[in-house]
This record gives structure tokens, C-alpha cells and sequence, in this order.
């Protein structure tokens, strides 16, 4: 049956697992390729350039950027040390597996740094557009 032993838990699982991906991914794409947008146009690069608000867009978007990577590092080693655990229970004993089992029950970590990405990234394209005629 899977991770869980129940077929619907699996279900809800993978259907979470795919919409975390298409976020995720949404967020870094979002946060790299408005920069870009903004850069890329002479003009639309020139007027931003000018503004007092240029460093605060760009750095909000690289922090939401930031905040994604940060959290796919923390999730891929809990990810390992769970899996790990599971396939030797004789490392469960380890303080490393103890804190990713800790990590692991923490969904609200996954929550906070995509609440505060979406904040980064609303507001620095506010900021832009506020600049920008």
C-alpha cells in the first residue's frame, strides 16, 4: 500500500506531494523570471533603475527564491534521514533522525515559508508596479 498503508492516505498524499511541486516550482520561476522581465526591457529597466524601490524588488524577489531553496534542502534531508530510519530502525536511535522525525510532523514550517514567499513576491511586484506608468 505505500507510505502508509492506506490507499486513500496515499492518494491524499501524492495529490499534496504534486501541488507542493507545482508550487514550489511556480515560486522560483515566478521569482526568477520577474527580475528578468523588469531587466530585460530598456525601458521598464531604466525607470526601475532610477527608483529608490529597485533593491527592495529585486531583493524580495531573491529571498522568496531563498526561502524555496532553503526549504527543498530542509525536506530532502528529512526526506533522507525518515527514509533512512525506515530502512534501518537501528539509526532511529541517532539525534539526527530524532530531529528530521521532529521536522517531519512540522507542516506549519512549509506553510510559513510559502506564506512568506507569496508576501515577497506580491510585494515586490507591487513595488514595480507602482514605479512603472
Amino acid at each position: 500500500m505505500g507510505r502508509t498503508g492506506s490507499k486513500a492516505a496515499d492518494d491524499y498524499y501524492e495529490t499534496y506531494a504534486e501541488y507542493a511541486r507545482t508550487l514550489r516550482n511556480w515560486f522560483v520561476a515566478y521569482g526568477i523570471g520577474g527580475p528578468l522581465l523588469l531587466v530585460t526591457d530598456a525601458p521598464v529597466a531604466q525607470r526601475l533603475g532610477q527608483s529608490a524601490a529597485f533593491n527592495w524588488v529585486i531583493y524580495l524577489f531573491l529571498f522568496a527564491i531563498l526561502v524555496q531553496l532553503l526549504l527543498v534542502v530542509q525536506n530532502k534531508w528529512v526526506s533522507w534521514a525518515m527514509h533512512s530510519g525506515a530502512t534501518d530502525p537501528e539509526r532511529q536511535a541517532a539525534g539526527w533522525y530524532e530531529t528530521a522525525d521532529w521536522l517531519h510532523a512540522k507542516f506549519g514550517i512549509d506553510v510559513a515559508c510559502d506564506l512568506l514567499s507569496a508576501a515577497a513576491l506580491l510585494t515586490a511586484t507591487l513595488l514595480a508596479l507602482v514605479v512603472l506608468p
